[in-house]
């Protein structure tokens, strides 16, 4: 991302999308002029992947169905964080959707603050989406594992004398 960086701030563009940024990239240095460039068949951190992240990668019909499963988790908190997200980007795409029109010319300089900021609100919240799910699910492991240890404990022949 340092390369587009550089042509971001050299050609005073304004691209918050990591994919735009990509593209941006193997534009200018060219990396497609011969052949069709894949970043995801190219790029080593695309072909590595970019660690787990289960119920961000589903469909929005399976996440709803995964929060109405019999489980306990999702739940409150990955639904609380999806739902965060998608208000940021909301946000983001407003500030997109008004950034360079005539009749917002005034608010330029303001939306070009303010989408940054909402875009890594985005992304840092759908990253919660999974993490609230498997801190919860390893406190309810802990507390099943502790409770079962104090019935054993306290249900034995030998506690009762």
């Amino acid at each position: 991302m340092a390369a587009a960086d550089f042509f971001i701030n050299r050609d005073g563009l304004f691209i918050v999308e990591e994919e735009h940024k990509v593209r941006l990239v193997i534009s200018k240095l060219g990396l497609d002029s011969l052949a069709p460039f894949n970043p995801k068949e190219r790029i080593i951190e695309y072909m590595v992947g970019g660690g787990d992240s289960p119920l961000v990668s589903l469909s929005l019909r399976n996440f709803v169905q995964s929060v109405a499963s019999r489980t306990p988790a999702p739940g409150g908190g990955s639904v609380s964080a999806a739902i965060a997200a998608m208000g940021a980007a909301l946000a983001c795409m407003v500030g997109q959707m008004s950034y360079g029109k005539r009749q917002f010319e005034s608010l330029d300089g303001v939306m070009r603050q303010l989408i940054p900021p909402f875009h890594s609100a985005a992304a840092e919240l759908l990253t919660m989406v999974d993490r609230d799910a498997s801190a919860f699910s390893s406190y309810m492991v802990r507390n099943i594992v502790t409770l079962r240890c104090f019935y054993y404990t306290n249900n034995t022949p030998s506690a009762a004398t």
